[in-house]
Order: structure tokens, then sequence, then C-alpha cells
């Protein structure tokens, strides 16, 4: 039997490591772009690391806030009632 089958691989898929920090891909991919999670380039392939994967949790842990990305310009519904006016830009009160 092959030894290698047992031990999980060191650098995974971005949609592994998504999965992995329990974020979506989008998620991942703005923080890699902000530079809060680093990634490894293999020729057009992106992979990252489990061990900095695990150190970015440790540190949005210990550090009381999550690292999340910027959402400005994001707004969500207040309410989903079809028909209700929403508040907020472009909606009229």
């Amino acid at each position: 039997m092959n030894e290698q089958q047992n031990i999980s691989p060191r650098l995974i898929r971005p949609r592994e490591a998504a999965s992995y920090i329990a974020v979506s891909e989008r998620t991942l991919w703005t923080l890699t772009k902000s530079q809060k999670i680093p990634a490894i380039k293999i020729g057009s392939a992106v992979r990252y690391c489990r061990d900095d994967l695990d150190a970015f949790i440790m540190k949005c842990r210990t550090s009381g806030q999550a690292q999340t990305p910027d959402l400005r310009g994001f707004e969500a519904a207040e309410s989903t009632n079809p028909g209700e006016k929403v508040s907020g830009k472009g909606a009229e009160a």
C-alpha cells in the first residue's frame, strides 16, 4: 500500500481552501488580493498552504476581530417582503 495516500496535501486548491476556512471562494479571493492570506502560484494554478490558512484563522481568533474584506458599497435589503420599499441608495423613501 502506498503510504502517501494517507497524507493530506500541504497545498490545496482555492475551493478546498475556502471550505477549510468556511468562507466563499469569492471572499477567499478578496482576502488573497488584499494580501491577508498568501497564495502560491505555480504556472497558472493558484494554491494555498494549510499552514497559512491556519495562521490566518489564529490571527482572526486572537485579535478578536475578523479580517474581513472591505464591503463598502454593499447594500443588503432590509426587508424580504415583495413590494415593500427598501431604504438606501437609489431607493425612494
